[in-house]
């Protein structure tokens, strides 16, 4: 869904492939900074602390890690 090689990879490279295509699917685009940055670092199992203005992705950074694993 008008996804750049680059934007797919990141979210192939990070969440379950089930997860991926819903995000395709919906229209999701490049990750915000703070989702770019948060991601990867809570599927490392790191303690993460995050902080960034309202409709800046934070849901998405914490809830996305957690989908991905539980598929």
């Amino acid at each position: 869904m008008g996804f750049g090689y680059a934007l797919m990879s990141f979210w192939q490279r990070h969440l379950h492939v089930r997860l991926v295509e819903v995000l395709a699917r919906y229209g999701y685009g490049e990750p915000t900074s703070i989702q770019a940055l948060a991601i990867p670092r809570i599927l490392e199992g790191r303690h993460v602390l995050v902080i960034a203005p309202t409709g800046s992705g934070k849901t998405e950074a914490a809830m996305l890690p957690i989908m991905s694993r539980i598929l």
